[in-house]
């Protein structure tokens, strides 16, 4: 009985959207996750696959309804899967204080300049996609 229990509890708010809503939180389906996408192989349909990532997050989180844009089959595979890329590079967590000391400007200051940076460097492999 004890174990039933246990196993029940394991996974049973994992899974629950309205476990995340009530700590504030938008719950992400295990396909919508970032990782998923990432590591999709590029002969998938990528953009299908985000596609369906954000119907997923507006299903479980109704607040987001009719919001998130649908139209990532309009770019190749190619290109989404090294946008992935450029984003999985992008630091979670940072030393704000660390990083104004060392370039001594405000940390908002060297966050726009690196994700300036990392725009560029999309349009740059954008246009190279291109041809």
């Amino acid at each position: 009985m004890e174990e039933g229990r246990a196993l029940a509890r394991r996974g049973s708010r994992v899974d629950e959207p309205a476990a995340y809503h009530a700590e504030g939180i938008l719950y992400l389906p295990a396909e919508a996750r970032f990782d998923y996408l990432l590591n999709r192989p590029e002969a998938e349909n990528i953009g299908a696959k985000v596609n369906a990532a954000m119907r997923d997050i507006e299903k479980n989180n109704p607040q987001l309804a009719g919001v998130l844009p649908k139209t990532y089959n309009l770019f190749t595979s190619t290109l989404l899967k090294e946008l992935l890329k450029k984003v999985s590079e992008i630091p979670t967590s940072l030393d704000y204080d660390a990083l104004e000391e060392s370039a001594n400007l405000p940390a908002t200051e060297i966050i726009a300049a690196d994700l300036e940076a990392a725009l560029e460097q999309f349009a740059t492999i954008a246009e190279d996609l291109k041809g």
